[in-house]
């Protein structure tokens, strides 16, 4: 096979199988197009389970742990548990916009101006990134947690010059 990958679909063009120089992988679909199990090479199997909203709730994998996927009645993804029992959350305000995720107990905050952009960045240890914009909503700049600063500038919507200085 050398270097080639060979990819075949079915009749709804959705990858069914996938072979290399590793092997042969395979893929399944319920009748939604949600892919529902793939088949490795050593056999190896890991599958998805969906809501009746075709989201993912549950993926299981080849030694049989599980993730559990929970959402919002907006269908944002809110919490994840892991198979170790860790768990990432995401908490999301009144206009939609992400205001906190949690990773490992690990939380980072989100704010915004009153423009609806993300203004700033507070991480677990309490360090703030700050964003700064022009009047035409573009990112002008960009301090980072370590006070460095990222400067952008534009002709018309494209970036000729992002300047870092650390």
């Amino acid at each position: 096979m050398g270097n080639n990958t060979v990819f075949v679909y079915d009749a709804w063009s959705r990858v069914i199988s996938i072979e290399n120089s590793l092997g042969k992988t395979y893929k399944t679909y319920d009748e939604n197009g949600n892919q529902l199990t793939e088949t490795n090479a050593l056999n190896e199997t890991t599958s998805s389970v969906y809501n009746h909203l075709d989201q993912k709730v549950k993926s299981i994998d080849a030694a049989g742990r599980e993730t559990i996927y929970e959402y919002d009645t907006l269908g944002r993804n809110i919490k994840t548990t892991n198979s170790d029992g860790s768990e990432n959350s995401q908490v999301f305000n009144v206009l939609g916009q992400l205001e906190s995720s949690t990773k490992n107990e690990r939380t980072t905050y989100y704010e915004y101006d009153t423009l609806g952009r993300q203004s700033k960045v507070i991480d677990y240890l309490g360090r703030e990134s700050v964003n700064s914009y022009d009047g035409e909503n573009r990112l002008i700049e960009t301090i980072d947690s370590n006070g460095d600063k990222t400067q952008y500038q534009y002709r018309g919507s494209r970036i000729t010059a992002k300047i870092q200085r650390g």
